[in-house]
Formats: C-alpha cells, sequence, structure tokens
C-alpha cells in the first residue's frame, strides 16, 4: 500500500481504480484543461446549447495541499501538478538539463505559476496590428481582456452561479 500511496503522490495515480462510465456524446471535445482550453471550452459554451467535454491528463489542481496556501506556488514545482519537462544536457551551459515546469492539471501552467497574468503593453499590440495583423491592435483586443476578468467559470468552478449555472450544467468538470 505504501509503494500505491508513494506512486500515487509521485506521478497523481489514483490509489483507487475508478469504474469506467460513459462519457456520452458532445458536441465539442476539447484536449487540454489549460488557461486555452478552458477558455475555449467557456465561449463555445455561452449560449448553453453546445456540450463540451474537456480532457485533462492531471486532475484538479486542489489535490496538491500546497497549492491552496497563499504563497506557496513555488512547492507546486515538481509535484504531480508539474509536467516538469527538461531538455538535453546544453554544451554550452556545461551539460546541464534545463527544467520546464508546465502545468498538468486544470488551468495548466497558469494554475501552477502564482496565478499571474500579464498582458502584455497596447505599443506590441498596436505593432502587430501596424504589421499587418488586423484585429490585433490594442483597441481590438481591450474588450477580450476585460471579458476574461468577467469570466464566471475559473478552473471549473462558477464564481459568481447566477451567471453561470446554467453554462456549468453543460460544462460538466468531473476527473475520470
Amino acid at each position: 500500500m505504501c509503494l500505491v500511496l508513494l506512486a500515487s503522490l509521485t506521478y497523481g495515480f489514483p490509489t483507487k481504480q475508478r469504474k469506467r462510465q460513459d462519457a456520452g456524446s458532445y458536441d465539442f471535445i476539447i484536449v487540454g484543461g489549460g488557461t486555452a482550453g478552458l477558455t475555449l471550452a467557456d465561449r463555445l459554451s455561452e449560449s448553453g446549447t453546445q456540450s463540451v467535454l474537456v480532457l485533462e491528463a492531471g486532475g484538479s489542481p486542489e489535490a496538491v495541499a500546497s497549492y491552496q496556501t497563499p504563497g506557496a506556488d513555488l512547492q507546486v514545482l515538481g509535484s504531480p501538478l508539474d509536467w516538469a519537462f527538461t531538455t538535453l544536457p546544453q554544451p554550452s551551459l556545461n551539460n546541464r538539463q534545463i527544467t520546464y515546469n508546465r502545468g498538468r492539471c486544470l488551468g495548466g501552467s497558469s494554475a501552477i505559476n502564482g496565478l499571474t497574468y500579464g498582458r502584455g503593453s497596447a505599443s506590441v499590440y498596436d505593432l502587430w496590428a501596424a504589421l499587418g495583423n488586423s484585429g490585433w491592435s490594442w483597441n481590438d483586443v481591450f474588450q477580450y481582456f476585460v471579458k476574461v476578468r468577467k469570466s464566471p467559470v475559473v478552473f471549473g468552478h462558477a464564481t459568481d452561479t447566477r451567471h453561470a449555472s446554467r453554462r456549468l450544467l453543460m460544462l460538466q468538470w468531473q476527473i475520470m
């Protein structure tokens, strides 16, 4: 049992076998419950007429106790919430390997980076538009930044159930 528990803590495997459930049918299936996947699922389900299934290799970030501790975001690095990808040995760095911490849970890498969010400078977006990327100026994208702030879904939980409950019935964030 100790070995199973250790493997569960190390690799994020469930300690008990879960029954396989029929996933049913969905209008959309999104592979990856990171920031982009959850945002896309939220947008696709806005009308309440589309059903969306989000598949995520990891579980809920709350599975690691230090995740819930304010200021303990560095403690989740190397935990079951982290893919902890490494590079090949780098000759120009004395053959060291570099670790790339990437989220393995709902919320993806945003869930393990201290929940920091930076949207960049207006001048960068305006430069993209000036280079021929219409729709990417600061004035064009700012409305979406505001929309993200007001989104009722954060890692699959409703923050304002008055507006989100109908959509969240369609978005069932279950770890199967």
